[in-house]
């Protein structure tokens, strides 16, 4: 900013050697107005040697800047909490993030440069005035006053219709990156039209938005052209009125006149420079405001690192309810030993997927505690803890990568061979080597381009790949063919017979060899037994569900 500041110092140093320039031609001494001409040149020589160095210095600064921040926000977008992203729609936060990066280049360009570029010009033009005339000095001063009062008003309009217009593109933007991520939900019910015709209402709010805001630039223009216009006559009058007088030379006149079509203009474009930093304003508000988010899952400052992990898991009197919501888990309480295989089962709704969630510390529990091998997993590092616990879940959302990339994101710098074996135990090896690009075929969006069992066979190879000491599956086979099934559980239970094993399931036949079958019911459990015992208990709730599935319940 000092090489900014001294360039247009020595730009309007330059500026004011017109005076000596016109009064040496006014003379007729043209060796003089030659001396004035160099001394106008070597200003601006200097000016154009440190102008580009200090836009270096500045540019090295935004670039690093600009990485720094938007690196925070990444980071900070992963450690808010689950509730924060189920609340929030990925087109919205897509656009926050690229408006909020153009803005932070702008914003710093104004401010740095081109407002201390205006600065630095009022004060030199104030005073240059001031030497000639103290009436020419007033009125620049009262115009820019006057330039700057209607701006803040005007400006605090378009502010609020910007505000609006984002809120219109956040809609529109979230529109579209809902329906390119379910179309195939809209080609299921033929919602084709139906979808063209919610976007099309959508961009009705949006054209309104848009010229609200546009509008409010004319009403800017209008005004400040009115403005400039006046105090660029009004000097001019006042000018000529004194040098009629002869109270102003011909070099002062030409002075006036050359900093008064110099500054005014750059005084006009300055202030929609300053519509610009509120245009700004509001989109880079709305891009730090995440890094104000509370983050409510926090870690805490001495958070020990989980090692060495045995698998002994414990529910001591949990309780857990969703923000205002009634109570989902209650007075919970559930000893799994290492290397133990614990089913949960129950209806939609009785906590099953809530339990692993609390395990994950994806939500704290309202009270009570969970420990790992006697630790609060309050007292551990999210990060050791969930790296503790591998999961396959019910669905399954993959990166728009390879195969290799997917299944190798559990382990970081895996090898081709590790993959493969892990490929192979979740019966999905046979299918890959039979694509043209095999391991490198790309899955699409989500995964879009395989099979919903083939997704879940992938998520249960990264499983296996990772081999972590505690292991869930949630709802893991449940996209799967009879026959892939049968070969996955076989895989499965090779691979938990030393692991700490959660299993999530609907289909019953899936848990029929673990250890220990948990019903529960109403967040509470119910039942408690082996498959075996709680499939012989006549008017059981399992016993229910069992004949359910198998088809010994008559009408």
């Amino acid at each position: 900013m000092l090489l900014l500041a001294l360039a247009r110092i020595a730009d309007n140093t330059a500026y004011y050697m017109t005076k000596y320039i016109f009064n040496a031609v006014g003379e007729g001494d043209y060796s003089k107005m030659l001396f004035y001409v160099l001394l106008f040149a070597l200003p601006q020589i200097f000016s154009t040697l440190i102008g580009p160095l200090g836009n270096l210095i500045h540019d090295k600064y935004m670039i690093n800047a600009n990485r720094d921040m938007k690196l925070d926000i990444f980071r900070k977008l992963h450690e808010l909490d689950v509730f924060y992203h189920t609340n929030k729609r990925s087109g919205s936060l897509i656009s926050m993030m690229r408006r909020g990066e153009n803005a932070f280049w702008s914003y710093n360009i104004e401010i740095e440069r081109n407002l201390l570029r205006v600065l630095i010009d009022l004060i030199f033009t104030a005073v240059a005035f001031f030497l000639v005339s103290p009436i020419l000095m007033i009125i620049i001063l009262v115009g820019f006053v006057l330039n700057l009062g209607f701006t803040y008003v005007l400006i605090k309009i378009n502010m609020r219709t910007r505000r609006e217009l984002n809120r219109q593109e956040d809609n529109i933007t979230g529109i579209i990156a809902d329906n390119m991520i379910n179309y195939d939900t809209v080609k299921y019910f033929g919602n084709e039209n139906l979808e063209q015709k919610r976007l099309t209402n959508q961009y009705d709010n949006w054209t309104k938005a848009i010229w609200s805001y546009a509008n409010s630039f004319r009403v800017i223009e209008l005004w400040i052209g009115i403005l400039i216009t006046v105090s660029v006559t009004l000097l001019m009058l006042v000018s000529r009125e004194q040098l009629l007088a002869g109270t102003m030379s011909v070099g002062e006149f030409a002075l006036v006149v050359t900093l008064s079509i110099s500054f005014f203009p750059r005084l006009g474009e300055v202030i929609f420079r300053f519509r610009e930093l509120t245009k700004n304003q509001t989109d880079f508000e709305k891009y730090l405001e995440v890094l104000d988010e509370k983050t409510e899952i926090v870690e805490e400052p001495d958070a020990e690192i989980l090692k060495n992990v045995k698998g002994h898991i414990e529910y001591k009197n949990v309780n857990f309810q969703y923000r205002e919501r009634e109570k989902v888990i209650s007075n919970f309480n559930l000893d799994i030993k290492p290397n133990e295989s614990v089913a949960l089962v129950g209806v939609s709704g009785a906590g099953k997927s809530t339990l692993v969630k609390l395990l994950l510390r994806f939500y704290d529990v309202t009270s009570g505690e969970i420990l790992i091998d006697g630790k609060n997993i309050k007292n551990l590092t999210k990060e050791s803890l969930r790296k503790a616990i591998g999961i396959v879940p019910q669905d399954t959302m993959m990166f728009n990568d390879t195969i290799r990339f997917n299944i190798g994101y559990a382990k970081e710098n895996a090898s081709l061979k590790e993959i493969k074996n892990a490929a192979k135990l979740a019966n999905l090896d046979e299918f890959i080597e039979r694509l043209p690009e095999k391991y490198d075929t790309l899955v699409g969006e989500r995964g879009i381009k395989l099979s919903g069992g083939q997704r879940q066979r992938l998520a249960i190879a990264r499983t296996i790949l990772e081999n972590p000491p505690i292991v869930v599956f949630d709802e893991a086979t449940s996209q799967l063919d009879s026959e892939s099934e049968k070969a996955i559980q076989q895989a499965f239970w090779e691979i938990a017979e030393d692991k700490t094993t959660i299993v999530i399931a609907h289909r019953l036949s899936t848990i029929r060899k673990a250890d220990r079958i948990i019903v529960l019911k109403d967040g509470e459990i119910f039942e408690e037994g082996t498959h075996t015992e709680l499939s012989a208990k006549k008017g059981g709730l399992y016993n229910g569900l069992w004949n359910l599935q198998t088809g010994e319940l008559k009408d």
